[in-house]
């Protein structure tokens, strides 16, 4: 019971063909056709689609699936026991012999921490397609923020909790650049950059990592911290932590990233982080909050709750005198 269950599904798809009618606020038992189990993929949040395009010819454009490794469902490690029987013992602070629990991420599949992994929408094979690394360094644990996919370029671009980087991939899962946040971004918004810092990185292996303190991990400085992604157009709109704040930057026709612009301050009674961002087709945009990240020993609760939001905006002239962006807030009840 303390232990990750290796045949246990972290990542489940259901078939949503059938509603039973009209969305009326009914309950609706769906069947979960297809699952991918924890020894595979570890623990993931972040999800995207492709739009299947590069499928070979003659295969039908059925999109794949894209999901990101991350810590946001918890962080378990673990240490051979005082039997010495081979057997592994649950840790609750970092220690010399320490490794992640089995299970965490997918390393036996070739994952790191960082990891983004492909599950083809028609054969449901499981593949990795890319570590996110900076300068050579793969990620040091604390996983991946969010994912999301622009059909215009052809790319898929991540957020890494570790560095605080949005990456970009083809999708041959070849790295092809880097968006920082916390010089560029910051410095379009006119805030004082703080760089990378290549040393705050996750020890697990040091006693001063501990495992129900997610500040001990070493995230990303805050100021450089981003979560939620998501294309609209021609520009990647990210959460950026420190200012509790939607940014965005501008993505080039050879997919080279352009210009930041700051686009709202978030409007919420805390600062608990946008771990998504959504569009509709009238130009709304969607803000989800989620608790902040918690990891008690019992697994209780990964994220503090009752506390969370799901925002909503609309577009308004950028020459209105009236809004200091061009968000406006829109809200609207919602039967949950």
């Amino acid at each position: 019971e303390t232990f990750i269950k290796l045949d246990g599904a972290s990542l489940r798809i259901y078939k949503a063909t059938s509603m039973g009618g009209p969305a009326q606020g009914q309950l609706v038992n769906l069947p979960a056709p297809f699952e991918v189990k924890a020894d595979q993929i570890g623990q993931v949040f972040g999800l995207t689609y492709d739009d299947g395009a590069d499928r070979p010819e003659g295969e039908p454009k059925v999109p794949n699936l894209y999901v990101t490794s991350s810590v946001l469902h918890g962080l378990q490690i673990v240490g051979p026991d005082t039997d010495d029987d081979g057997h592994m013992e649950r840790l609750k602070k970092g220690q010399e012999d320490a490794e992640f629990m089995e299970g965490q991420f997918g390393t036996k599949n070739g994952g790191t921490p960082g990891a983004i992994w492909k599950i083809d929408g028609i054969t449901g094979e499981v593949t990795l397609f890319a570590n996110v690394s900076l300068d050579g360094e793969e990620n040091s644990g604390p996983g991946l923020g969010n994912i999301t996919f622009d059909h215009r370029t052809r790319q898929l671009f991540v957020s890494d909790l570790d560095t605080g980087m949005i990456h970009g991939f083809n999708m041959q899962g070849e790295a092809q650049g880097t968006f920082d946040h916390g010089t560029t971004g910051r410095a379009s918004k006119g805030l004082a950059e703080v760089a990378h810092d290549a040393s705050n990185r996750m020890n697990i292996k040091d006693p001063s990592f501990i495992a129900d303190k997610p500040e001990t991990w070493g995230f990303a400085k805050l100021e450089r911290l981003v979560y939620g992604l998501q294309v609209r157009g021609k520009r990647l709109y990210y959460y950026a932590a420190e200012g509790h704040m939607i940014m965005s930057v501008g993505i080039n026709d050879d997919g080279s990233f352009g210009e930041a612009s700051w686009e709202l301050d978030v409007s919420s009674e805390n600062n608990h982080p946008v771990t998504d961002i959504a569009f509709d087709n009238k130009g709304h945009m969607f803000l989800s909050q989620r608790g902040k990240l918690k990891n008690p020993y019992d697994y209780a609760s990964f994220a503090e709750t009752a506390v969370n939001n799901v925002l909503r905006y609309h577009p308004e002239s950028p020459d209105d005198p009236a809004t200091p962006s061009r968000w406006v807030e829109t809200p609207a009840s919602y039967a949950v």
